[in-house]
């Protein structure tokens, strides 16, 4: 399949995320052709179901909460498998998150109940694109998460980000803080549709955490 004959099978989709484009691309490139067909129908379904669903809720800080419910539904999959995740480890929350604008709500709604963040450091954060090589830094205390507490531990777990949610791996933690190419995320065909539903509707928008967040701050606070 060429990639004009597979971007027209997922036009269905208007933002699938790229780790769903990475699977369904590689299934087209291993299966036959009515295999894929079988797989892009099942896709297309749940799709049309997850749209519906946040369709039917109320944007932001609601529909923020419905969709990690999803997600942590669709992840348990994961449970059954060696997982090196641990509170604690900390190496990812050192780099580009992205969040959805109702995440962003979410997160807004958290510093007002008391949360709090650097917010000096925020505003530093909210300048860096996602493809800055500032990210790329292991542990560099400028990228480090706002909501990282003092022993790596998240603040907000509960509320964490959908980014955050289905990052699982299976090799040692300790490659998360560089960019080894050896790091084997567990890849979640269920929860990569999800996603691709909620950030796919109209009106919801994605970026970086900070640049979300200092934008439904409406602009960056002093400490």
């Amino acid at each position: 399949m060429d990639a004009e004959q597979f971007n027209v099978a997922l036009s269905f989709m208007p933002k699938p995320t790229a780790q769903l484009r990475r699977m369904l691309l590689e299934k087209a490139n291993s299966a036959e052709p009515q295999e894929f067909e079988s797989v892009i129908a099942a896709v297309r379904s749940l799709f049309e179901k997850y749209t519906q669903i946040f369709s039917d809720a109320a944007p932001g800080k609601a529909r923020a909460i419905r969709l990690h419910g999803l997600i942590d539904q669709a992840m348990e999959v994961a449970k059954s498998l060696p997982l090196s995740c641990r509170k604690g480890c900390g190496g990812c929350c050192h780099f580009a998150v992205e969040v959805t604008s109702d995440e962003a709500e979410l997160l807004r709604d958290l510093l007002e109940a008391g949360i709090e963040i650097d917010f000096e450091k925020l505003a530093r954060q909210s300048e860096l694109e996602l493809d800055s090589a500032a990210w790329g830094i292991p542990w560099s205390g400028e990228t480090r998460c706002v909501f990282l507490g003092p022993n790596f531990e998240c603040r907000i777990y509960e509320h964490r980000p959908i980014a955050c949610r289905k990052l699982l791996v299976t090799t040692p933690a300790d490659l998360c803080a560089s960019s080894s190419s050896k790091i084997e995320p567990v890849r979640v065909l269920l929860a990569e549709t999800i996603v691709s539903a909620a950030i796919s509707l109209d009106g919801c928008t994605q970026g970086s955490l900070p640049r979300m967040l200092v934008k439904s701050l409406d602009g960056p606070r002093a400490n």
